[in-house]
């Protein structure tokens, strides 16, 4: 069995402050293809799950799907469809640090693109990187990114009450 890390609490990058022993489950409780999980993602559902609202977001049955699928997801789901692109190694994830809000183009590149966010930001770059989280349109979005591109699961609590998904690998769209 893996050795559980002393408790002690850590600087995700903003006011919020985590318990290490809440946001990690040792190699045998971890379900999934991959059983090491950078503990970026995982600290980063976890304080998703413990706040799930998206900046910025004012439709209702957007927030209420949304509210659903974030308090039942886990880091399973991501680490999944890492799988399924073939990125079994995801310690990128680490290069990122969570912060509670910052500014980012998305889901497009350019100014015009530019919306408030949550979620994994490139320690040196600061671009979009591992789970990340905002308002397109009146719909809520979850995505992961590796180095401000869309790479992995991307979900998408629509106006409608609906909840699509779409894999990317590298910033192509795979399905």
């Amino acid at each position: 069995k893996m050795a559980q890390a002393p408790v002690q609490s850590v600087s995700l990058g903003g006011d919020e402050n985590i318990n290490d022993q809440k946001a990690s489950k040792s190699a045998d409780e971890l379900q999934g293809p991959l059983r090491t999980i950078p503990s970026t993602l995982e600290k980063t559902v976890t304080m998703f799950k413990s706040e799930p609202s998206v900046p910025n977001l004012q439709n209702d049955l957007s927030t209420k799907m949304y509210d659903v699928f974030c308090r039942n997801r886990t880091v399973d789901l991501y680490t999944t469809f890492f799988s399924l692109i073939g990125d079994d190694d995801i310690s990128w994830c680490d290069d990122a640090v969570y912060r509670s809000s910052f500014i980012a183009s998305a889901p497009m590149s350019g100014k015009q693109n530019e919306r408030s966010m949550s979620g994994g930001a490139h320690t040196k770059t600061m671009n979009m990187h591992g789970l990340v989280r905002y308002e397109y349109k009146g719909c809520a979005v979850e995505e992961c990114r590796k180095d401000g591109k869309v790479h992995g699961l991307r979900v998408v609590c629509t106006q409608v009450g609906l909840i699509y998904i779409r894999l990317h690998k590298n910033g192509e769209r795979l399905a």
